[in-house]
């Protein structure tokens, strides 16, 4: 919101939203931080009872959108996730489903064993990851995962997770086609599928973001409002990374990178824009179109930018 007001020229209205958003962040973190669990609860309820079965989810995206206020928040949480055993009795977060992290580490009782808790009238729970939201997992939980060990535990401990993802991926099923899976996953949504272990297709759409993780982690590509960040972090196992047809602003990139260099084509300029580079102007081709070769240091983010 404060960058749709900065768009705008409303100073005012965006110095308030910044300066809400460190408020926020703020009691978030004095409201939800358990600091002895070393992880984020889940809510808190009318009658002030504090609820927390592990959520795996909440944490991965608190620290992907910044909420956690230091790194050692960031280190507790993964240090939980890694290495404290779930409710099967085994540290096993990551390697129960192994393409997505358990939606919880602790066990959530049905309607029946919990009469503290208030139930929904449609659902009476499961035993322990019978049900993707109780200990089973959804894929796109995968994308935080991968895009925060990049930044916080760096690209080789993100492409070593990447990797099994991707082995689990190879395997006949592919991740689709119905319940059962390949390893027998009971899967919700799909063909066959009720309320299963796993969500990987049907009704979950937000699966699509488990794979542009790869942008995001180690190209380290985004964008906001002041232009297409890229800051590649290149695991040791990779000699060059790069991605293709990406659509900026009307413009189809190719962008490669390796260590000390980045590669940046414009294959096609829809909407004729002039761009910056770091501020620069750019030299083109035809039709608006360049070619980029530009020298970087270890850990140097480029701005690619359109004239509006």
């Amino acid at each position: 919101m404060a960058e749709l007001e900065e768009i705008m020229n409303n100073t005012e209205q965006t110095t308030y939203l910044k300066q809400l958003g460190e408020i926020v962040k703020k009691v978030y973190n004095q409201t939800f931080w358990d600091e002895q669990k070393g992880r984020y609860i889940g809510c808190i309820d009318i009658d002030d009872v504090k609820h927390d079965y592990g959520f795996t989810f909440l944490n991965l995206e608190a620290i992907f959108y910044n909420l956690c206020i230091t790194t050692d928040q960031v280190k507790r949480i993964y240090y939980w996730l890694e290495n404290e055993p779930t409710a099967s009795g085994k540290k096993d977060t990551f390697t129960r489903w192994i393409f997505s992290p358990r939606s919880l580490t602790m066990y959530n009782p049905p309607r029946y064993e919990d009469k503290t808790c208030w139930w929904s009238m449609v659902w009476e729970g499961t035993e322990y990851e019978g049900q993707c939201q109780s200990g089973g997992t959804i894929l796109y939980t995968s994308f935080y995962d991968i895009c925060n060990r990049a930044k916080y535990l760096g690209p080789d401990n993100a492409y070593q997770r990447f990797t099994e993802i991707l082995n689990r991926f190879s395997k006949p099923d592919k991740l689709s086609g119905g319940s059962p899976l390949f390893y027998g996953e009971a899967a919700q949504g799909g063909p066959g599928g009720g309320a299963g272990s796993v969500g990987v297709e049907g009704e979950f759409a937000e699966n699509g973001l488990a794979p542009a993780s790869f942008i995001y982690a180690f190209l380290g590509i985004d964008a906001d409002i002041y232009g297409l960040h890229i800051q590649p972090r290149l695991p040791q196992k990779l000699s060059f990374i790069g991605v293709k047809n990406l659509n900026y602003w009307g413009a189809n990139l190719e962008i490669k990178a390796k260590t000390d260099y980045i590669e940046i084509k414009c294959n096609e300029n829809k909407n004729q824009l002039d761009f910056t580079l770091n501020g620069e102007k750019i030299d083109y081709i035809e039709n608006k179109c360049f070619e980029i070769y530009k020298k970087i240091s270890h850990g140097q983010t480029i701005i690619l930018k359109p004239s509006l």
